[in-house]
């Protein structure tokens, strides 16, 4: 059995991510990920490469189609937590995040600043925490003039000619009323830019990169779908590119944005971008950001290649659709990312297509309260707050919101323990626990993780439409989740769920 090679698109194409066969080795899209790597219980394999595949033939593994025909292979012998230890040393361990990156998210599209100003009251009435705003197109003025898709969508931008939607943003006014609340501003990036003005001129932004040759190369120009006018990609393999896009950048980080979330690095219309397009996007960031402050930085991303988790760089698992079978498709995908080397991942809790129902959301935010990254967001105009679900999913949620700020000290502790080894603080239970033939195939594989090396979760099955926890699901998934939690030592069952009544309540049974 392999694991590793690639992680797992948005659609269930039944693949599975135990590598019995091989496969082929792309960052692909929509929340995918590759690696050249693969690795069994007892040893793996990094081939330095961009792209290839791997075939497994009988008790062989080759390797074909890779990006050099001097290959270098790296071997690693031992258990899966040593392996992935030595993965990190070879391709680069994970920065330490900033710490709010690590609380509770709320991301939107279709937000102005009023109604940012307006959350945060009803948060604060609501006793919710929130440690980050993630904010969309509407912050910046996209297509507006020569620079918009670099700057505020403020009065004190030069050339708004829009609707003022966050009219102190770019005098860093609403960046530093939210940080006195404890509330960080994350901004969305594309690689593209708007060629033309309203009028049909050529903007100067794009005149520049034609004149110094910047474009993604052999692109097939597409009209944007934001501005309705045609855009073209700029090739962050570049290095003088990276560096002029990330000079524009500098005055929207010095107005508040601490943080970036880079979108559709990984395909635009008919171009599917190369495998380290979005690499080098938050490469471009980290090293520009570095350059000039001793923030730590952090950007979320589509896509994953081996090696990205150097720069800061987190992944979401794309534009996912609501619903339970949604949902728990996302433990599939969190664990095929986890084995790519890539250990802050996340996933639009309640989903990003549809509007989730009041159970769907309540249940997704206590799933995504013990992966990586805990963020919600949907939508153009949906809305991801717990107050939006009815007092019911409202009281889930916030009861899940604040048993992460409980976990602090242990989530950022972990963060550490990442940053000293390469080891994240989500870990599929076969790396700890390699022998076990249950948790290394089928079974509990895609069912149990660890949070850092204390918690076990044994989360969610689907059954009759709702999601339980496993232990609630039948007699032989508790006995078999039990028994191996027990392995840890002197363990106990500290939260359990109970469906009808939609509440959490914890329960200090000692299990033998």
């Amino acid at each position: 059995i392999l694991y590793g090679i690639y992680g797992m698109e948005r659609h269930d194409i039944d693949a599975g991510i135990l590598r019995n066969g091989g496969g082929a080795v792309a960052a692909g899209f929509q929340g995918d990920g590759g690696a050249p790597f693969f690795f069994t219980r007892q040893y793996g394999v990094l081939v330095d490469s961009d792209g290839g595949s791997f075939q497994a033939i009988d008790d062989a593994v080759r390797f074909q189609r890779g990006s050099r025909p001097d290959t270098e292979y790296f071997v690693i012998v031992g258990p899966p937590m040593k392996t992935m230890a030595g993965l990190a040393t070879l391709t680069g361990r994970p920065p330490m995040p900033p710490k709010w990156t690590l609380g509770f998210l709320n991301s939107q599209w279709g937000s102005t600043e009023e109604e940012w100003r307006k959350i945060t009251e009803t948060y604060r009435e609501k006793g919710i925490p929130v440690s980050g705003y993630i904010l969309d197109f509407d912050w910046k003025a996209w297509g507006e003039d020569d620079y918009g898709e670099w700057r505020w969508n403020s009065t004190s931008g030069v050339g708004n000619v829009s609707p003022n939607k966050f009219p102190s943003g770019a005098s860093g006014k609403f960046a530093a009323d939210m940080a006195a609340l404890g509330i960080h501003l994350v901004g969305i990036l594309k690689p593209r830019l708007v060629i033309t003005l309203p009028d049909g001129q050529q903007t100067k932004a794009a005149a520049y990169a034609t004149e110094h040759n910047f474009w993604y190369p052999n692109e097939v120009r597409e009209i944007d779908y934001f501005s309705h006018r045609p855009a073209g990609n700029i090739d962050f393999g570049n290095p003088d590119a990276r560096k002029w896009f990330w000079d524009h950048l500098v005055p929207a980080f010095r107005s508040g944005i601490a943080a970036w979330w880079n979108d559709e690095a990984d395909q635009h219309g008919n171009t599917l971008f190369n495998n380290l397009q979005f690499m080098n996007m938050g490469r471009m960031l980290y090293e520009g950001q570095r350059s000039i402050s001793n923030e730590r930085v952090w950007s979320i991303n589509r896509n994953y290649y081996l090696g990205a988790v150097k720069y800061g760089y987190a992944e979401w698992s794309g534009d996912i659709t609501t619903g339970f079978q949604s949902m728990a498709y996302q433990r599939r995908r969190m664990i095929a990312t986890l084995n790519l080397g890539e250990s802050q991942w996340s996933m639009d809790a309640g989903g990003f297509i549809g509007h989730p129902s009041p159970e769907n959301y309540a249940r997704w935010m206590e799933f995504a309260a013990f992966v990586p990254i805990f963020r919600v967001h949907g939508g153009n105009n949906e809305k991801r707050q717990p107050w939006v679900y009815g007092p019911v999913a409202e009281s889930a949620a916030k009861k899940a919101v604040h048993l992460r700020y409980d976990l602090m000290p242990y989530i950022y502790s972990n963060a550490r323990v990442a940053y000293e080894s390469g080891i994240g603080l989500v870990r599929p239970l076969f790396w700890m626990f390699p022998d076990d033939e249950c948790l290394a195939t089928r079974c509990w594989y895609l069912l149990s993780w660890s949070v850092g090396c204390r918690f076990i979760n044994s989360t969610f099955l689907q059954v009759s439409g709702s999601i339980i926890s496993v232990a609630n699901s039948s007699r032989a998934g508790a006995r078999s989740q039990f028994r191996q939690i027990a392995r840890l030592g002197r363990t106990f069952r500290f939260m359990s769920v109970l469906v009808p009544s939609w509440r959490c309540n914890r329960v200090n049974t000692v299990m033998n």
